[in-house]
């Protein structure tokens, strides 16, 4: 309230008044002081009769002055402005001006202020039941407003993802969108009436379309395949691995060359049978 009153103080203009001004100054010039009191009068009676129904400038003392040195000088606010020349036009204008005026073509000229007490709001004159009833419509609005919009969104998933779903039919999901989407302007509607005047908030049921949406596919089970890929034994050997089978191999071939010959001796066939594979005596 303080944030408020620091912006906009403690008062506001509730309305203003309007009005004009008309002034006019003429200066006569005459010969004698007789003559010139003579006119003075008669200038005073006319315009003394200026709202007068019946009143008139007169023309005796117009063709008198008219014959004198003359000069007119007028301020005006409001109301119609034309130029003057005498003071025929002196009356004239200002009998338009009051009226022109009096018509509302014044301009304002002062203002009425008032408290902020003054201002009446929306909830001045509501009952305790009003403002219940009005918080129970505006929960069930919300609810169906909420409701028809989750539905309109899965209709429109399956609207741009057909492929997804087993034989959507297009029309009747349109169908249904378009009701829903009459339902959904109608909340809406009855919900701004509810906030602006609590008289007329009322309930509202919206009309669901009965329509199911259509399953998701299935994907479809891929066929598993079993293979077996041959593979190559490597086998690294060190050097001295490969030293050690050379070896071997090299004692094998002597052996089958000396078991070839007959032996002579029988020292030599101790020598012979006594011989190991790795080709030591």
């Amino acid at each position: 309230m303080d944030r408020f009153r620091q912006r906009f103080g403690d008062r506001f203009i509730s309305g203003w008044a309007t009005g004009g001004e008309f002034f006019g100054s003429v200066r006569i010039e005459s010969e004698s002081t007789e003559k010139q009191t003579d006119i003075a009068l008669q200038v005073k009676a006319s315009f003394g009769r200026l709202f007068d129904a019946s009143g008139g400038f007169d023309k005796s003392a117009a063709e008198k002055i008219s014959k004198e040195s003359l000069e007119i000088f007028v301020m005006q606010t409001g109301g119609s402005i034309a130029p003057v020349f005498n003071l025929q036009d002196l009356y004239d204008t200002a009998v338009k001006a009051a009226k022109d005026i009096e018509k509302g073509r014044g301009v304002p000229f002062s203002v009425i202020l008032e408290s902020y007490d003054e201002l009446k709001l929306p909830g001045d004159n509501i009952s305790f039941v009003q403002q219940q009833h009005a918080k129970e419509v505006m929960r069930k609005l919300g609810e169906h407003y909420n409701k028809l919009l989750e539905f309109q969104n899965d209709i429109d998933f399956v609207l741009r993802n057909q492929n997804f779903f087993e034989k959507p039919d297009g029309r009747k999901l349109n169908d249904a969108n378009q009701k829903i989407t009459d339902d959904l302007n109608t909340i809406a509607e009855s919900a701004d009436r509810c906030v602006r005047d609590f008289s007329q908030c009322q309930h509202f049921t919206p009309r669901i379309p009965e329509i199911n949406l259509p399953p998701r596919k299935q994907p479809k089970p891929k066929r598993a395949v079993v293979g077996i890929k041959p593979t190559r034994a490597v086998v690294n050997l060190n050097a001295l691995q490969a030293f050690q089978l050379r070896r071997q191999a090299a004692s094998v071939t002597a052996q089958a060359a000396i078991l070839a010959k007959s032996p002579t001796t029988a020292q030599d066939s101790l020598r012979y049978s006594t011989f190991r594979l790795d080709g030591t005596p």
